[in-house]
């Protein structure tokens, strides 16, 4: 199992961290998985599995973020546009876990229809442009001279496309991936289920007006 991801993926870093940890009870490809690959950051960052703390710290982040899913996934990973992959107690796969991904960009939470392992051995390999948006990497690397990702960065939109931000490099930036979330969030929420080319303002982040 996992032998496409590993032919598939080039190891750029690892986070080391404490074994001997269940990840999600009783699903034995998940502990398996998370065992070999924790912590690690695949391609120069397009990638990224966290670690145990990690995951228990990304997963009451998204739940925050994406209210909807709160208490009903299990965070394992992001991208480096910081969407976020996790597990769905709401969207089975037959008798499976079925996987989401949370983007804070758009504000939409995707259903992706593949098992965590199948996610792995197959989405991100076979539909590699829609799960992770690899070309557009390969733009921005382009144009940042090759700016290397940190664990804790993504690079998020300046202006979120679900406020009219344009989907192109220059919209791009390197961004704190928790404030990024967290802000994306926020806004998100005050502006859902408004009409097309409505009017903005009077938004805030922690209750405060953005400068």
């Amino acid at each position: 199992m996992f032998d496409r991801f590993r032919s598939a993926f080039q190891l750029t870093s690892r986070t080391q961290e404490v074994r001997g940890n269940s990840y999600v009870p009783e699903l034995a490809d998940v502990n398996a998985f998370m065992d070999e690959f924790a912590g690690s950051a695949f391609s120069e960052g397009l990638y990224r599995v966290h670690t145990l703390p990690g995951a228990v710290r990304w997963t009451e982040k998204v739940g925050d973020a994406f209210p909807s899913l709160k208490g009903n996934v299990w965070a394992f990973g992001f991208d480096w546009l910081g969407r976020h992959f996790a597990l769905s107690w709401k969207h089975l796969q037959g008798q499976e876990l079925g996987v989401v991904m949370a983007e804070p960009g758009t504000g939409d939470v995707l259903v992706i229809p593949a098992t965590f392992a199948s996610f792995h051995d197959g989405t991100l390999i076979d539909q590699t442009e829609e799960a992770l948006a690899k070309q557009f990497f390969v733009e921005w690397r382009s144009s940042a001279k090759g700016r290397v990702i940190n664990a804790s960065e993504c690079v998020g939109y300046q202006v979120p496309l679900f406020l009219g931000g344009r989907d192109n490099v220059e919209n791009l930036e390197v961004q704190d991936a928790a404030v990024y979330l967290d802000i994306c969030g926020q806004l998100w929420s005050q502006v859902k289920g408004l009409p097309p080319g409505s009017k903005i303002s009077g938004i805030t982040v922690d209750g405060k007006r953005p400068s």
